[in-house]
């Protein structure tokens, strides 16, 4: 950012989103039925359950259903936003203009209370809105806050191309 733009009453917010496919809600399926059907990956399975509490899991988690006439059989019922917001005030650009992207970044995650993308995801899973597995395919891994919280990857946050 430029010097003559860091200033917080020129640039006062920056948005991110990112569209996300929506479960039809007359054909989804409870995740957990549909994981005893073996249709999943183990592997993916416990990264999700790492992320959603088990009893979210059994009550409000849902997969892809094979489709029905509401969706055209697709399981798809048109598409929600996924979205960040970065409100900016004088503390917040003071990091933009020391060049200190991890002050910022903590600034605006606990100061700000600022919630990413990927947390909307899983706010939007925890409500049945969008199927896990797909949110994968479309985003990043649903571990990926505890990646960038601890700097580290480890061999079962690796998503592997199976194509």
């Amino acid at each position: 950012i430029f010097n003559g733009l860091i200033k917080w009453n020129i640039v006062t917010c920056l948005i991110a989103q990112r569209l996300f496919r929506k479960l039809c809600p007359h054909c989804k399926v409870p995740f957990y039925q549909a994981i005893e059907n073996g249709e999943y990956d183990k592997s993916a399975i416990r990264r999700i359950e790492s992320v959603i509490q088990s009893e979210i899991l059994e009550r409000s988690v849902f997969v892809r259903g094979k489709g029905c006439e509401h969706c055209k059989n697709t399981g798809i019922s048109g598409r929600t936003a996924c979205a960040e917001v970065v409100v900016t005030d004088p503390e917040l650009m003071s990091f933009f203009r020391r060049h200190d992207k991890e002050g910022a970044m903590r600034y605006w995650r606990v100061d700000q209370r600022g919630r990413n993308i990927l947390d909307e995801v899983i706010s939007k899973i925890e409500m049945g809105i969008l199927d896990p597995f797909m949110a994968e395919e479309d985003f990043d891994l649903l571990t990926m806050n505890s990646v960038m919280n601890d700097n580290r990857v480890t061999p079962d946050e690796i998503k592997f191309n199976k194509s």
